[in-house]
């Protein structure tokens, strides 16, 4: 279950308490760097999914371009579903849909949820870290 914070970002109710001054540095720093991805690239819209503590989970982060209610089926996605984001991490390779009848064949359920006419892509990031 998520909530919007204040700011319009998601925030996920229960898996990691946040820590006020570390997340809004981490925040401040992602949101740069997707509206720096989304500059060079020229596309109109994007998200940053973290990867949750218990590693069964993808929580969205930050985006930019899309109203985040829009985005509130994917505030938190298990990375056992069969959605672009939780792909790309499981098999630690990125996702391409260039057409709604690709995404449609691949991905039915996120297909009906984006009936817009776009292309998908997702991939994966990692740190030294994870």
């Amino acid at each position: 279950m998520c909530a919007l914070r204040k700011d319009g970002a998601a925030q996920p109710y229960g898996s990691r308490p946040p820590s006020p001054a570390t997340e809004s540095v981490r925040r401040a720093e992602l949101d740069r760097l997707l509206e720096l991805a989304l500059r060079d690239t020229g596309v109109h819209a994007g998200a940053v999914f973290v990867l949750a503590s218990d590693r069964q989970a993808l929580w969205l982060e930050v985006t930019t371009g899309i109203p985040a209610e829009y985005l509130a089926p994917w505030f938190g996605v298990a990375l056992s579903s069969p959605v672009p984001v939780a792909e790309t991490v499981r098999e630690r390779r990125s996702v391409w849909l260039g057409d709604p009848q690709e995404l449609a064949r691949r991905y039915p359920r996120t297909a009906i949820a984006l009936p817009y006419h776009h292309a998908v892509a997702a991939a994966p990031i990692g740190s030294s870290r994870r």
